[in-house]
């Protein structure tokens, strides 16, 4: 009986790996670019949340091709990333990843505002969990 490979086919490990590759460089490129842009604005615009979890999902869903739950689950951890590196940028600047107990005193500091309660603050916070789940949603092809 003959076998006819494709060669050219990526395997399941390799798939992921791609994804893995492309949901990396689209968190940094995305929390990079809302970072520096609220930053220099002064602006929060928490829409914007939703359009970069589906760009990180679409990122993950066109280069990894991957149809199993965990492209979900990368997707989603790589929105959580992005939304908590992209706010720490914008409220602290650049430097805050130069120093650990920089980064540790910022981070309390990040959620202290994050959890603070008031009506904006639980808007910020629905925001950032419907774009978490646009990453989780569009990450994988269903």
């Amino acid at each position: 009986m003959l076998k006819v490979f494709n060669t050219e086919a990526l395997s399941r490990n390799q798939r992921f790996q791609r994804g893995v590759l492309a949901g990396i460089i689209a968190t940094i490129v995305l929390m990079i670019g809302y970072g520096w842009l609220s930053q220099i604005l002064r602006i929060e615009f928490s829409v914007a949340f939703l359009l970069i979890g589906y760009a990180i999902g679409w990122a993950i869903r066109t280069y990894g091709r991957g149809v199993q739950l965990k492209f979900s689950i990368l997707g989603a951890i790589c929105a959580v990333v992005c939304f908590i590196g992209a706010d720490m940028i914008s409220y602290f600047g650049f430097g805050v990843f130069t120093d650990l107990n920089l980064f540790i005193g910022a981070f309390q500091t990040y959620l202290r505002i994050l959890l603070n309660v008031n009506f904006n603050s639980l808007l910020g916070i629905l925001f950032r969990v419907g774009g978490v789940y646009a990453a989780f949603y569009s990450s994988r092809i269903v």
